[in-house]
């Protein structure tokens, strides 16, 4: 990490000051806290992982779903922790993190696999301060459509880097780590790598965790109805050629988050980014303490620096009837112009995109009976920027939504669970549009916008014309709610047409896993 940033962190912290630990809780099939938190009128759903002290004032995981034995061994298994240390002010626990998975595509007699060992380590010193570590070693053999997409992407969705392993299988390792720090009720500060996401839906069009984990720092200030969010974030480009001395060429990202509860049924958010080169035409940069201030507009600072860094703005809001009817949408805006666009020209700078969204928890008054709807539209073009240095990406992988931009997509997802029995089923369709070798739709964010473009006629879709349609279906038993361990079965669906050309499959896959992160294969 830049000497700079670590200096800027450091003056810092003994004005500020650790918290309790994010929550682990991060995989969409087994969000165990949405259904209270959202009924809750002060808290800032819109800002994930939660922090488990605010979550556990609410419900504690404990109590969610309990197994009564007398058998200790199996009271072991089902009820704690595999090593648990306790001494005064220090509070500690380690888990496994597997994942041990067998498939079969209908497209193929090879049989997939993934074999994932690793650790989750969580502790405590005293009430402020508390630190996380997670590792994990991976071997993976995809012989259905995960294949291709691993091999469009170069890397292994949502974990960097990857190198060959045996006949045509994956090897990598993956990590984050971060410490946690509360000064009082209204501060909390974190340093590590990891990942952040904001927004009520599936999807997220302002910031996800799509990408790799990328090394932070992030204040987060709680007071009135008001939830800031500040992170400063050094993230990885692939496309320009590593060396032996400095590795993968670096940039920086400045975001701003902030959450008003401004009623107890309305929820409005204020997002703001920029990007910026570690090295430009003149040189090192490095960290640019321009943007360093936590209070202030970036837009504006940017202009004033005369600079080339890539900014964008959003919003999210959320509306909550009866508690339990969540409407929600946002809205991303990068780039704009107003007259090109009354003209209705298909103007290429016009940039930008919007998501809509619904979900209710008891549907029908049926306890754990739970149904989301999400359209997400993205214009061509959105996220890009004539260097990949300064585009909304981390690690060849887009830091919004997985699509990048040029498509249009609707996702409708049911959940029901029964004691420890989960039942997910989740449908998704998207339009998008490709780039050709002499064309550039709009599609990927990390293409040069200037090359191959039309200036005009831009519209969403537009290009070699892909139109997908995913289906999933699981059944799970949470065998050890503490660490997510649970057993699954599976059925995925896919449909993808590419320039009318159809490729059909359906996976069948057997797992026995800690569901703690996404691996997004469903785009």
């Amino acid at each position: 990490m830049n000497t700079k940033f670590i200096v800027f962190v450091l003056i810092l912290l003994p004005a500020l000051g650790f918290s309790q630990l994010p929550s682990q809780d991060e995989n969409t099939s087994f969000r165990h806290f949405d259904r209270y938190v959202y009924a809750t009128d002060s808290f800032h759903t819109s800002i994930k992982p939660f922090l488990m002290n605010q979550v556990n004032d609410i419900v504690s995981i404990d109590t969610l779903y309990p197994f009564s034995t007398k058998n200790k061994f199996i009271n072991y298994i089902f009820n704690k922790n595999i090593i648990d240390i306790r001494y005064k002010d220090i509070w500690m626990t380690i888990n496994p993190f597997i994942n041990f998975e067998i498939g079969k595509s209908s497209d193929t007699s090879k049989t997939s696999h993934i074999n994932t060992r690793g650790f989750i380590i969580n502790g405590e010193i005293g009430e402020k301060l508390a630190f996380r570590s997670t590792f994990r070693e991976n071997q993976a053999l995809f012989c259905d459509y995960r294949n291709e997409i691993v091999a469009d992407l170069s890397v292994m969705p949502g974990q960097g880097a990857f190198k060959n392993f045996k006949d045509g299988g994956y090897d990598w390792g993956f990590a984050t780590g971060l410490v946690s720090y509360s000064p009082s009720k209204h501060f909390n500060l974190q340093l590590g790598t990891d990942k952040t996401f904001f927004g009520d839906g599936y999807r997220s069009l302002l910031l996800s965790d799509n990408s790799t984990a990328y090394p932070f720092f992030k204040i987060t200030t709680d007071f009135w109805k008001i939830k800031y969010v500040n992170l400063w974030a050094q993230l990885t480009d692939r496309d320009f050629p590593s060396t032996r001395d400095i590795g993968n060429a670096r940039k920086w990202a400045s975001i701003q988050y902030l959450s008003w509860n401004t009623t107890k049924w309305l929820n409005l958010s204020f997002f703001e980014s920029v990007m910026w080169a570690n090295a430009d035409s003149t040189g090192y940069r490095g960290f640019d303490f321009s943007y360093a201030n936590p209070v202030i507009f970036l837009r504006p600072v940017e202009f004033e620096n005369g600079s080339p860094d890539n900014v964008m703005m959003g919003g999210n809001i959320k509306v909550t009837i009866l508690k339990k009817y969540i409407l929600y949408g946002q809205a991303l805006l990068d780039e704009f112009n107003l007259k090109e666009m009354k003209a209705q020209t298909g103007f290429w700078s016009n940039k930008f995109g919007f998501q809509a969204g619904a979900k209710t928890y008891d549907l029908l008054g049926i306890k754990h009976l739970d149904l989301q709807g999400e359209f997400n539209i993205v214009r061509p073009f959105t996220y890009s920027h004539w260097s990949t240095l300064q585009c909304y990406g981390n690690y060849d992988q887009p830091m919004a939504h997985p699509l990048g931009a040029n498509f249009e997509e609707l996702i409708a997802i049911g959940r029901y669970n029964f004691n420890r029995i989960f039942i997910d089923f989740k449908l998704s369709y998207a339009d998008f549009g490709t780039s050709t070798n002499t064309y550039n739709a709009g599609n990927n964010i990390f293409a040069d916008y200037t090359q191959n473009r039309t200036d005009y006629g831009n519209h969403v879709g537009q290009g070699i014309k892909n139109t997908l349609q995913q289906t999933d279906l699981s059944i799970s038993y949470l065998l050890n709610p503490l660490y997510n361990l649970n057993i699954s079965a599976g059925l995925t669906n896919r449909n993808l047409s590419i320039g009318g050309k159809q490729k059909n499959s359906t996976l069948i896959y057997f797992a026995l896993r800690t569901s703690l992160d996404n691996m997004y294969f469903d785009y």
